[in-house]
């Protein structure tokens, strides 16, 4: 799941002016607003760095200048020189109002560590002379200072900022020596940790009501950023020996808890199968679950008397080009009508619209509308009416 962590930072202005002469003030710095923002298939971090007047400063009459601060990273998610190689931006806030402030960004190193360890220094710098008084009076609430984002160049690597506390002291004076800025702190830090693409609660393997199609399942409870599934089968417990089964269930990517069927018909009696299913994240990345085994019966077991219960069974393949099964069952004589419906409650085609005896029935969808041509691709259901009962199934239709 998210975890999404903000800290308070707070660092120490080079040039700040005040309207008072003796007496504590303040000026605190805190990180807001840390999300991952996408844009084609380019992800970012983006957040705001926050000012505003400490309590010390009863009459809230510390006023901001000119200023810098020094970020440092993780390099592995977002690379070294930031500035140098374009990956970072950064806006006007609420309390630096163009044209009075011009900002500016260059990459430098701390020469203390070593290796030099990678910074990214900002300035925000008051652009009109002659006002030595002039400057925003910082609330003593917190306050957009400026906008940062920051291109992320790994998306498997957690998303960090920090301030650079080395570089700026616990405790200044302005030049005059007359407004004392205290307390400092720094080293605080705004995490984004990257969610998992796919949290999955089960994934089971069981043989079909006719024994002839193995049935996978699988429930996700969250997935986000998601491709798809695929299903991998082997005759052995090992990943490397299974073989792609030459399908794509699309995700949903929802919050929602989704439930997803696979029916593997190209089986053979009395032989063991190992299934694993395969996650695709849109960053490239991929995740294995698995494996389950399951053992289809002899010839002489292929027809267990299994009581029949009305409704759909199974949809293969499923997504589909172009053509579907439907197998349902019927449990009494009954009438049956079997329709497909567009995301939109629209029928496009019946397929069936008679009386059924008691049974198990196929059905195949050509991927056609009642006009003859070719539905596009998209969400349809399989909607099987029988008995004063309604039963559905989603099929994807993907050209």
């Amino acid at each position: 799941m998210k975890r999404l962590f903000i800290l308070t930072a707070i660092l120490m202005p080079v040039l700040l002016t005040a309207q008072f002469t003796e007496g504590d003030a303040g000026i605190l710095y805190t990180f807001a607003n840390g999300q991952i923002t996408e844009s084609g298939r380019t992800k970012y971090f983006e957040f705001d760095v926050m000012a505003q007047a400490t309590p010390s400063d009863q009459h809230n009459m510390t006023r901001l200048g000119d200023g810098v601060m020094w970020f440092y990273y993780n390099t592995d998610a977002f690379g070294i020189d930031l500035y140098t190689n374009e990956h970072v931006t950064v806006t006007h806030g609420t309390l630096l109002t163009a044209p009075f402030y011009g900002l500016y960004l260059n990459d430098t190193a701390d020469t203390h560590q070593t290796p030099a360890l990678p910074l990214l220094a900002f300035t925000f710098e008051f652009m009109l002379d002659g006002y030595p008084d002039w400057g925003n009076q910082l609330p003593a609430e917190p306050t957009q200072l400026a906008h940062f984002k920051f291109e992320i160049l790994d998306t498997s690597e957690e998303a960090w900022v920090c301030l650079w506390d080395t570089e700026m002291p616990g405790e200044s004076f302005y030049s005059d020596h007359l407004t004392y800025y205290s307390p400092v702190e720094i080293g605080n830090c705004l995490y984004y940790d990257a969610p998992l693409p796919v949290e999955l609660s089960t994934f089971t393997a069981s043989m079909s009501i006719t024994n002839d199609a193995v049935n996978l399942m699988w429930v996700t409870q969250t997935e986000s950023n998601m491709i798809g599934y695929r299903i991998l089968r082997g005759n052995s417990d090992v990943l490397a020996e299974a073989e792609d089964q030459n399908t794509l269930i699309p995700a949903t990517n929802t919050s929602q808890p989704v439930s997803y069927m696979y029916s593997d018909t190209v089986i053979q009696p009395e032989q063991s199968y190992y299934y694993w299913l395969e996650a695709l994240d849109m960053d490239g990345t991929n995740t294995f679950f698995g494996p389950i085994a399951i053992t289809v019966p002899g010839e002489g077991e292929y027809t267990p008397v299994i009581p029949l219960a009305t409704g759909i069974s199974s949809l293969y393949p499923n997504p589909f080009n172009p053509d579907l099964t439907i197998s349902y069952s019927v449990k009494t004589s009954l009438p049956v009508k079997i329709d497909i419906v567009n995301m939109r409650g629209q029928i496009i085609q019946t397929l069936v619209n008679e009386n059924k005896e008691a049974g198990v029935y196929r059905q195949n969808w050509n991927g056609t509308g009642s006009d003859g041509r070719l539905c596009s691709s998209g969400v349809y259901f399989v909607r099987m009416q029988a008995g004063g009962e309604e039963y559905y199934a989603k099929a994807i239709l993907l050209k």
